[in-house]
Order: structure tokens, then C-alpha cells, then sequence
């Protein structure tokens, strides 16, 4: 009821007649222990697997190609440190989101606050170590690829892991755009909505809909 509708706590220390610092503890608690336990489960695919089920137009332009990333962003309240990010005349906290070319959630990153970039939170996060481990156990391959936007330059850290990076080619100042760059980008940006769906479903839980409070104890 929390999760999904973000019922106010007096809601629920009503409906459930009991104290409403027992409901702080009982959800607080409730969060620690799945963090601690579903945090611990391998959600990433073998690559037969994502293979076996990825969209024919998908594996047509990109075979070889296993997991789509992005970054999100969700609203807060304007927190008394500074250390947040400022996006949009609002502050928020960063993620990092993967999903397979279907669109299935297979990573998702802790938060991040202040003005961090996408290449700051991949390389803080743990996924380099999530995709060492797939590498040296076969669940993908050396040569395999990851698909990200521009805003993501982790190509260098990504060919040290035995991977390639598909990201749209940068426009040269004052030139034209060639044709077969252009298609390229058209190509990502097509299978690049599998991402942006995955982070709506995730934004449709309605405690994190809204403006997160800075101190969610209410």
C-alpha cells in the first residue's frame, strides 16, 4: 500500500489501528530487509537467454548486443544540503537503469545525489563489477555490446571490461552529418524507447511519482 499507492502514514496507522511511529518502523524496516535481500539476486540473463527472446528487428541491427542503458532522475524536495542535483529548477537524485532489448529490467543502480554525470554514476556504481562477473562466467562474451545515449562516454571503460559500446556517432562542428551516421543514430534512438518504457513502469509506483520529501517520515 506504501509502494503502490503511497498512502500517508496516518492513512495507514488508521486503517491498521496502530501507532503511527509503529508504521515509520514497520516500513522503514521492511525496506532495509529487501534492499539487503533482493539486492543480493542476480537478475542479469545469460546472453542465450536474451538472445532466445530478443525482438527480430533488434537482433537484425544489433545480435550482439545484450543490455540498454539510461539514466533517470526522480524529484525531491529542495534538501537544506548542496550537495543535490539541480535539474530543471528542481532537485533531484540520479540512477542508473539496464534493461534487456525487451525491455525487462535487469540493473538497477543505487541512488546518487549532486550534479553527477551518467559516465560518474557508471563508473560508481557496482555494474563494472556485474559485467566483469558476466564476462568471466560466459553469461556474455568478449565483444559483446551495451547500447547508451551520447551523454554516456564510458566507451574506454567498457572496451577494458572485453565489451563495445553502441552510442549514436557526434555531430562535427560545421560539417554535415554523414548518411551512415545518421541511420546509426536513428537505429539507437528506435531501440533506445525499451529503456525509457522500463523507467515508466518503474516511475509509476507512486512513492517515487511525486516530489520525494527530503525526510520521508511522514
Amino acid at each position: 500500500m506504501k509502494l503502490r499507492q503511497n498512502l500517508d502514514h496516518k492513512d495507514l496507522a488508521f486503517r491498521f489501528q496502530i501507532r503511527l511511529q509503529s508504521v515509520s518502523t514497520l516500513i522503514n524496516s521492511w525496506v532495509d530487509y529487501m534492499f539487503d535481500s533482493l539486492g543480493k539476486l542476480s537478475v542479469w540473463p545469460h546472453r542465450d537467454i536474451i538472445s532466445e527472446h530478443m525482438p527480430a528487428k533488434f537482433k537484425e541491427q544489433f545480435p550482439n548486443t545484450f543490455a540498454i542503458l539510461d539514466g533517470t532522475e526522480l524529484k525531491i524536495e529542495k534538501p537544506r544540503s548542496l550537495s543535490y542535483s539541480t535539474y530543471k529548477s528542481t532537485n533531484t537524485l540520479k540512477s542508473l537503469v539496464a534493461c534487456d532489448p525487451r525491455g525487462a529490467v535487469i540493473y538497477v543502480s543505487t541512488l546518487f545525489t549532486g550534479s553527477i554525470s551518467d559516465k560518474e554514476i557508471f563508473n560508481r556504481c557496482n555494474i563494472i563489477d556485474i559485467l566483469k562477473g558476466c564476462v568471466q562466467c560466459g553469461y556474455l562474451n568478449v565483444g559483446d555490446g551495451l547500447m547508451v545515449d551520447k551523454g554516456f562516454l564510458i566507451e574506454k571503460e567498457v572496451e577494458e571490461i572485453g565489451l563495445k559500446l553502441n552510442i549514436p556517432p557526434f555531430a562535427r562542428a560545421n560539417r554535415q552529418m554523414p548518411h551512415a551516421d545518421v541511420d546509426m543514430t536513428k537505429k539507437i534512438a528506435k531501440h533506445r524507447v525499451h529503456v525509457e518504457r522500463a523507467i515508466a513502469k518503474i516511475k509509476k509506483f507512486k512513492i517515487v511519482s511525486g516530489r520525494i520529501p527530503h525526510y520521508p517520515t511522514q
